[in-house]
């Protein structure tokens, strides 16, 4: 019996040989899966019909598993997986819920750990129990009233969460976010991130990764003073939430190393709510200081710079416009100062970098001291592209650069204001397309509001 299964044994050895098959171990998964909280849970954090105001409720909100997949595979796209797909498995109201994202790679491992500690009850969960102690404070909750675009809360969702180079502070984000389903679908980035191509980013949307000051979505016009203190309901106040330094940390900080990546801290409201954070004084850091700091409870020191809001250029214009008032006469010295930014930002991403306040002073004399012709020629031709004068400002990149090169790169030259002979005919000279910055086809016009009421 025994020298049978031997012969067995051996016979099926042979065959498998001969077949040239031999036994393997199980394929490794090409799936990366985890849990970012129950159901019940998750559709709190979401733009969702169960809870969103009539004016924002849509066919788009009526899956959250949809939703939830939407804004996800937008972060991977913009932390560079352009193919990444995602499936969503949600089941009951106490269950979690399970996404599964179609490849293993260093971002998607990432997203293992992020997107799950962006969600719970330290980050997004705070800043939901500030929303909740500003409904139950009388006149708190949105006083206007509005019914065109009323209040809700809205997280920074569909942004780099793995793969950014570096986060932006600031009063965000305005109706067209939520309406859009998309959190840069608005002037505001829209217009930032063409300056932001424009100084040299490749991927001007790792850039662009937010964290709101006070997280509800709201007009984007003369709303400012009527939003909730966002040190009162956002910053570890009792009864309220604290959400922004944990979020912030997170972002700045997403694996966890031993080096924070730079914030910019933009408008007057994101600088004095950051004064309070790092040096405990209602004081707005100035526009173009910029120092680091201890944020959080890692100990890490993050670089930061105050800047304008992105909007405040857009308001601007040259006195030799007809009809630019006074206090708006500052479309050149604006434009130069976001410049500065950009350029700060970008050398502060750096893998190594140097000293804020010596990376300021090389982007200071690059975009504003020592400007270069090249330099000259790329800040007249946003200043053209960002006048708040109509007749003045340019329609296309193709008419900026005609008349910046004709005006010697002056956008406010006295002889000749008007673009619209440039925007009809820009001429042969204008640069082909493949060397034209990042964003230079996005005027941002379709965006562009009533600038009526000018931000801080």
């Amino acid at each position: 019996m025994r020298r049978l299964y031997i012969l067995f044994v051996l016979f099926v050895t042979l065959l498998v040989a001969a077949s040239g098959c031999r036994s393997e171990q199980p394929p490794a998964s090409l799936e990366t899966t985890y849990s970012i909280g129950t159901l019940a849970t998750v559709r709190a954090l979401y733009p969702d019909n169960s809870w969103l105001p009539d004016a924002y409720k849509s066919q788009q909100y009526g899956d959250l598993g949809a939703t939830i997949k939407t804004f996800t595979e937008q972060s991977l796209r913009r932390d560079g997986l352009d193919g990444a797909t995602v499936k969503v498995l949600v089941a009951g109201e106490n269950d979690p819920v399970i996404v599964v994202i179609d490849q293993v790679n260093e971002i998607t491992e990432l997203y293992r750990k992020v997107h799950p500690a962006f969600l719970d009850a330290k980050h997004a969960g705070q800043a939901l129990l500030g929303v909740q102690a500003c409904k139950e404070t009388k006149d708190c909750w949105d006083p206007e009233k509005s019914k065109t675009a009323p209040w809700a809360p809205f997280l920074p969702l569909g942004l780099p969460m793995a793969a950014q180079k570096t986060v932006l502070f600031l009063d965000y984000p305005p109706v067209p976010a939520i309406e859009g389903m998309d959190y840069l679908n608005n002037f505001t980035m829209c217009r930032w991130a063409r300056v932001l191509g424009a100084a040299g980013a490749d991927n001007p949307e790792a850039y662009e990764t937010i964290v709101d000051a006070r997280p509800i979505v709201a007009a984007g016009s003369n709303e400012a003073a009527q939003l909730p203190d966002a040190l009162k309901y956002f910053a570890n106040s009792a009864g309220a939430g604290d959400y922004l330094a944990p979020m912030l940390e997170l972002l700045s900080n997403p694996g966890g190393g031993d080096k924070a990546l730079p914030v910019a801290i933009m408008g007057r409201q994101a600088r004095t709510t950051w004064g309070n954070l790092v040096k405990a004084k209602d004081i707005p850091v100035g526009i173009l200081e910029a120092d680091a700091s201890v944020l959080g409870d890692s100990g890490l020191l993050v670089p930061w710079i105050g800047c304008n809001h992105p909007d405040v250029t857009s308001y601007g214009c040259c006195k030799e416009d007809a009809g630019c008032a006074a206090g708006d006469q500052d479309l050149m010295e604006n434009e130069a100062k976001d410049f500065v930014v950009a350029c700060w930002l970008m050398a502060m991403a750096q893998a190594d970098p140097k000293d804020p306040k010596v990376v300021l002073g090389e982007c200071e004399d690059r975009w504003v001291n020592k400007v270069r012709p090249e330099d000259a020629l790329t800040l007249c031709i946003q200043e053209k592209l960002d006048d708040n004068i109509i007749p003045s400002r340019c329609k296309t990149w193709a008419g900026a650069w005609a008349f910046c090169s004709a005006q010697n790169s002056y956008a406010c030259t006295q002889v000749d204001t008007g673009c619209g002979p440039y925007d009809a005919n820009p001429g042969t000279d204008v640069p082909p397309e493949e060397l034209r910055p990042k964003g230079w086809d996005n005027t941002c016009n379709e965006f562009r509001p009533s600038l009526a009421t000018r931000p801080e």
